[in-house]
């Protein structure tokens, strides 16, 4: 049992650290804000919470916070602010990060090119049990810090089509004294995503159907294939989804959720298909997200 205890460990440790580069959150195709800061600004003034436990069950499993606001500065720039925390085992992530997008229109498309820049520190706790001779472990327990920089597009028409593409982690590196830029910083673009997907409104029936696919490649992580499908009705007030992930990594994921006149309320439910979810409850995850605009009712810009 202390062999199995100690294998966990290291699993949800590598889960951990690899987090930000798969993407944390799995509502993603509801909010693409927490992943392209193409996106930042695109709408309203907008206020995100999000948690998500995954692997639940598991002691020391995965939990997941994070804070976003983004809105729109001017009719051609958005800004946005992230905070971010995980705790997962002994280890524990937190992040700031700050999104800025450059909005303007192309034909009959909404565009926006955003960049964001975050600082990242990550922690062991020094209770832990861990071999006293590894130098990285060692360095965590007083925080490694980092600092990472994502480009993103995100593009939109008023027929429904969508599309996005961001290269997150473009340039890493450490912001201690002990090691400078490091190979991060000189393999800006072994990670990128992309994602496409159509909003088809039935206006008659007060149905919205939206298709969609995320296409990710991270370092470090086995390339990812999301095919997501989203459907609201009674216009757009309830609404229901489904992702599904197939391969290594594979997962399927339900949502649900309900929308009134200042925000959002979703929760879905993830199932993993690898072996070790045998041990494991499934993940949860709940965002909020409010419409700032609506809440003090200001006309949109």
């Amino acid at each position: 049992m202390k062999s199995f205890f100690t294998l966990l460990f290291v699993v949800l440790a590598a889960l951990g650290l690899q987090a930000q580069e798969a993407g944390v959150f799995s509502q993603f195709y509801a909010h693409p804000i927490l992943l392209n800061p193409g996106a930042t600004g695109f709408d309203e003034h907008q206020v995100l919470l999000n948690f998500q436990n995954n692997w639940s069950g598991f002691p020391g499993a995965p939990r997941d916070y994070a804070v976003t606001y983004h809105g729109p500065l001017s009719e051609r720039t958005g800004v946005g602010i992230q905070f971010f925390s995980e705790k997962i085992a002994s280890i524990k992530v937190n992040q700031v990060k700050l999104n800025y997008a450059y909005l303007f229109e192309v034909n009959e498309f909404k565009i926006g090119a955003g960049i964001s820049g975050e600082i990242q520190s990550q922690k062991v706790d020094p209770g832990a049990n861990f071999d006293a001779a590894d130098e990285i472990l060692k360095d965590a327990i007083n925080g490694l810090n980092t600092f990472d920089v994502t480009l993103g597009v995100y593009a939109r028409n008023n027929n429904g089509l969508f599309l996005g593409l961001f290269v997150p982690k473009m340039i890493r590196t450490r912001l201690d004294s002990k090691v400078a830029a490091g190979r991060d910083a000189l393999d800006a673009f072994q990670n990128f995503a992309f994602n496409i997907g159509y909003k088809y409104k039935m206006e008659d029936q007060g149905i919205t159907l939206e298709p969609s696919i995320m296409m990710r490649k991270y370092r470090g992580v086995p390339n990812l294939l999301d095919v997501n499908f989203l459907a609201s009705f009674l216009d757009e007030q309830l609404f229901g989804g489904l992702s599904y992930r197939p391969g290594e990594v594979g997962r399927g994921s339900l949502l649900v959720g309900g929308r009134w006149k200042v925000g959002t309320l979703m929760y879905s439910y993830n199932q993993s298909f690898q072996e070790l979810n045998d041990y494991s409850g499934g993940g949860h995850e709940i965002s909020l997200k409010f419409n700032i605009n609506s809440v003090f009712g200001v006309e949109e810009m």
